[in-house]
């Protein structure tokens, strides 16, 4: 029994799922990288990139929109990292029963606004002390979001020669 196209359109879309997941794994988790070949060590690797996927999926869920393509679709980790933690410089410290990750790199108003959600929620549900960190709470900090002055930051603009370039072209 043949696949009429519908249906091989949607078998085709749950292989792409799968296929770009995979991908992201790779690209993102560093899932092809696998530290030796040791059968218990290549067991803890993908027990740690499935780890570390799985508590990425909880912090999309938790970012509102941060996360989210313009499709609908979230955005991998590689495409956030290179969004927030690159060109973000941050302070870390360790009080008496809390630790503080004070960003401070500014970032534009609906990234902070973002941001503030998804570290609101992450403050939230430490605000008894994590197990995982050894009791220890939470707090983020972010700074106020930058000014108008620099909303055209991200737009490219084509670069011109200099004019002494232009006129020995024109000369010529």
């Amino acid at each position: 029994m043949g696949l009429n196209s519908k249906q091989i359109l949607q078998a085709y879309s749950k292989r792409w799922i799968i296929e770009n997941g995979i991908k992201d794994l790779s690209h993102s988790f560093n899932l092809d990288q696998v530290p030796g070949t040791r059968p218990h060590h290549v067991n803890v690797h993908f027990f740690m990139v499935g780890l570390c996927r799985v508590i990425y999926q909880m912090t999309q869920k938790d970012s509102g929109d941060l996360m989210v393509n313009s499709d609908g679709t979230y955005k991998t980790l590689s495409t956030m990292r290179d969004k927030i933690i690159n060109p973000c410089s941050g302070k870390f410290q360790i009080t008496e029963d809390t630790i503080e990750i004070n960003l401070l790199s500014k970032f534009s108003a609906k990234m902070t606004d973002c941001l503030r959600q998804l570290f609101n929620t992450a403050n939230e549900q430490a605000r008894d002390g994590l197990e995982i960190l050894g009791g220890y709470k939470l707090n983020f900090r972010l700074l106020p979001p930058y000014g108008e002055e620099r909303r055209n930051i991200n737009i490219k603009v084509p670069l011109e020669p200099p004019k002494k370039f232009q006129e020995k072209a024109e000369m010529s």
